[in-house]
């Protein structure tokens, strides 16, 4: 049955695969490839942090979405097959910016970066929205569980290829070649929009809706769980990953580690700690709920802080921090997984309410990056991973306020 279903909508399902390998490719590539990179360069934290602040239309995604799918459905039925002018618009985009990056790899300045990070983060972003929209309007029921599974395993995919891929390349070679293949790796992509079959008819559920209507929703749902609150469990519950993820590269290349060892402790042993770490949660949050998953993530991320605190205090071996490295990729992995779990059920098969908050935390990721970068420029790295650990407590009580919410 799943051959035939394959079979059938193999177009889409192409499309839908390749549209979110270039996503995690593009969004893994322009954050810690390029970090690593701009660290190379002479780059200092503090600045990098600022760079990577330009990704925020990542964050906005749930103002950006409205707008996007309602151009979508308006011309839905037109002539012109709006959803390749998109796709194709921003593929094209995403190549011209990364053959920036291709010539300019030794003479970055900070605002040419920040504005090259912009571009790519709106780009990849709106391509999402596009990609999602296609699910959507394509299939229905159970088919939406299959395409979500191709969609998530392309995007993992991506991440190894523009993590991985592109360090290996650029120790081998150098960085200008790196981000070159990751340009010419969005072609497969552009010819399965190119194959793209418009769609028949259009969902009903995705008819074009009030923006005015969709803001006062927007404010309606922050209003019933108190914004403060709210942020502040966003922002405290993505302190650790945010910073350690973030930071990673340049925290492991002052540690010396190479590009190669960079890749094979943090992209290919990471990628799997990763899988373990979301597979875990699943499991764990069926047999024993959400809300208990949640409890036992504050206590990871303080894991993974105190991981972090001891590959900054003692001078170990690369075997060491490998272990170090990627107990912290598996215990940070359950708790991101344990969050989206979170949001899903929270949102009840609310999609708008599902952005809504999903935007939240990357608002607060992106809020995290700038305050993490001005710690690390006026202390230290261990003051960083002891605040992480600190970030807990409050976390646990705004949680805490969440569910009287939730229950009340």
């Amino acid at each position: 049955m799943a051959f035939e279903f394959t079979r059938k909508h193999h177009n889409v399902l192409f499309f839908v695969l390749t549209a979110s390998i270039t996503c995690g490719m593009v969004f893994m590539a322009s954050l810690s490839s390029f970090a690593f990179m701009l660290t190379e360069n002479g780059v200092s934290a503090k600045t990098i942090s600022l760079i990577l602040l330009c990704s925020f239309p990542h964050s906005c995604k749930f103002i950006t979405s409205v707008f996007i799918k309602n151009a979508l459905n308006k011309f839905a039925n037109s002539k012109v097959n709006i959803i390749k002018v998109f796709m194709l618009s921003m593929q094209i985009l995403i190549i011209i910016l990364l053959s920036f990056i291709v010539l300019l790899t030794d003479c970055f300045g900070s605002i040419t970066a920040g504005i090259l990070m912009f571009l790519l983060t709106l780009a990849v972003s709106i391509q999402d929205i596009v990609s999602d929209y296609v699910r959507l309007q394509y299939f229905q029921g159970k088919d939406i569980a299959i395409s979500t599974s191709i969609c998530t395993i392309g995007f993992r995919i991506g991440l190894l290829i523009g993590g991985a891929g592109i360090l290996y390349v650029a120790e081998s070679f150098n960085w200008s070649l790196a981000f070159a293949i990751i340009a010419t790796s969005i072609f497969p992509s552009i010819l399965s929009t190119i194959a793209l079959k418009r769609h028949s008819t259009i969902n009903k559920e995705l008819a074009p809706e009030s923006i005015k209507k969709y803001f006062k929703f927007c404010k309606n749902v922050l209003a019933k769980y108190g914004i403060v609150t709210l942020f502040l469990f966003f922002l405290t519950y993505k302190f650790p990953d945010t910073c350690i993820n973030s930071l990673k590269p340049i925290f492991l290349q002052s540690k010396g580690i190479q590009k190669i060892d960079f890749a094979n402790i943090s992209q290919i042993l990471g990628f799997v700690s990763m899988l373990a770490g979301s597979s875990f949660s699943g499991f764990l949050a069926y047999k024993i709920g959400t809300s208990q998953c949640l409890k036992i993530s504050f206590v990871f991320n303080m894991l993974c802080s105190i991981c972090f605190m001891i590959l900054t205090k003692f001078n170990i071996t690369l075997l060491e921090t490998a272990i170090f490295v990627n107990v912290s990729t598996f215990l940070l992995s359950f708790s991101t997984a344990i969050l989206r779990i979170y949001i899903s059920e929270e949102a009840k098969q609310d999609i708008n309410k599902y952005t809504i908050l999903l935007s939240l935390g990357a608002a607060a990721r992106t809020i995290i990056l700038y305050i993490s970068g001005s710690i690390l420029d006026m202390t230290s790295w261990m003051t960083l991973f002891f605040i992480c650990f600190l970030t807990s407590i409050p976390g646990f009580i705004a949680y805490a306020k969440l569910l009287k919410t939730q229950n009340a």
